[in-house]
């Protein structure tokens, strides 16, 4: 097997950080990435979510107000698949050289990631909150006497980006056969709906809107309910036989077959006695003894349960890299016979340099002057 998966693969991104663990993906498999950033705002390099979005890329600085900058774009794309661009820094680029990128290079494939299509076709800025909010992932969260509540991360920022890495894969497929290359825009907005599309699919089949369900599932079959030492997720109605046999309900299989229908009326009793059935209990001694009863409790794991959990780490999934100080980051999440994705971290300086000399064939003088004149 090759050592680099999507070694063929060349992509040039112009968008803001917070898209940019796409192509990140594509960049642990192999592919190229030129990552362009803007030298004309400043950038904290040293920020732990910058070394994290572009390890494995080439992070090329560039001032785009330069008069100078839309000749070295127009050579990147040359040798470029796929262009990525964004609404924010690449929008003045696009509208002075998007024709010029299509003569300067026929084959090449240009994806635009917009955040949302209003009615008159607008797109506007794609901030994760206004997303999450006209997506109607955020009108699931809270408890049903309150307000909702934004998500605990970036989520659809995250979910975008991997359909970006899927149509930048689409896209380079596209080229590689038919030899030519295709231009479309993808809107996080309704990758967000995406996400929640069973919540929807329920509402236009039964006709029931979704409601904020706190600590309910929405069909109400998993609760997560405190126990001594933090809350599990459990099962409500799931194997209701044997959960009713666990908590001391006395019950025959005629009155459970006859009266399952008013059994899961009164859910709200089989919630109220799991929750003193586990005040007794720790998250371990529950996930165990649900596991031993084939039930599928899970307890809610904080961010430092999940930096020891012992299986993560004999997966090596939390990588430690060397920037100065330590950095623990997630690293892929598959595991393919025969590669290992290196880690390659971004260094700007040298980054710029080496795309310059080596793949533009820039010469040392011209390179220099560039450097001189805020270019570079």
């Amino acid at each position: 097997m090759s050592a680099l998966l999507l070694g063929d693969l060349k992509v040039l991104e112009i968008v803001q950080e917070d898209l940019s663990f796409g192509t990140r993906i594509l960049g642990d498999l192999g592919a190229l990435i030129i990552s362009v950033k803007d030298i004309s705002k400043p950038i904290e390099k040293d920020d732990p979510k910058f070394l994290y979005h572009n390890i494995n890329k080439y992070v090329f600085g560039l001032n785009v107000r330069s008069p100078q900058a839309g000749k070295i774009l127009l050579d990147l794309v040359k040798k470029t698949d796929v262009v990525l661009t964004d609404e924010g820094i690449s929008s003045f680029i696009e509208h002075d050289y998007l024709d010029k990128f299509l003569k300067a290079n026929p084959g090449i494939s240009h994806l635009r990631i917009r955040g949302s299509f209003c009615g008159n076709g607008v797109g506007y800025p794609y901030e994760d909150v206004l997303i999450s909010a006209r997506s109607g992932q955020m009108s699931l969260t809270g408890s049903p006497s309150g307000s909702p509540t934004p998500l605990g991360g970036k989520q659809t920022l995250y979910t975008g980006s991997l359909y970006i890495a899927i149509a930048i894969l689409l896209m380079f497929y596209k080229r590689t056969l038919e030899g030519s290359g295709l231009a479309a825009d993808l809107s996080l907005e309704e990758c967000a709906i995406s996400a929640i599309e069973d919540v929807i699919i329920r509402f236009i089949s039964d006709g029931i809107p979704p409601r904020r369900n706190g600590a309910f599932s929405q069909n109400k079959h998993f609760a997560i309910l405190p126990c001594e030492d933090g809350h599990v997720q459990m099962t409500i109605l799931y194997q209701l036989e044997t959960l009713l046999e666990l908590l001391g309900f006395t019950i025959t299989q005629k009155e459970l077959t006859e009266d399952e229908i008013l059994l899961r009326k009164k859910t709200n009793k089989i919630i109220a006695r799991l929750r003193m059935w586990m005040k007794n209990y720790s998250r371990h001694e529950i996930f165990h003894l649900g596991q031993t009863m084939h039930f599928p409790w899970a307890p809610l794991f904080s961010i430092e349960d999940v930096l020891r959990s012992p299986q993560l780490q004999n997966r090596k999934f939390f990588r430690r890299v060397k920037r100065g100080d330590s950095l623990t980051i997630p690293f892929v999440p598959y595991k393919v016979r025969g590669f290992k994705p290196g880690v390659k971290l971004p260094d700007m300086e040298r980054d710029t340099r080496q795309i310059c000399l080596n793949y533009l064939k820039i010469s040392a003088y011209r390179f220099s002057r560039l450097k001189k004149d805020g270019v570079l």
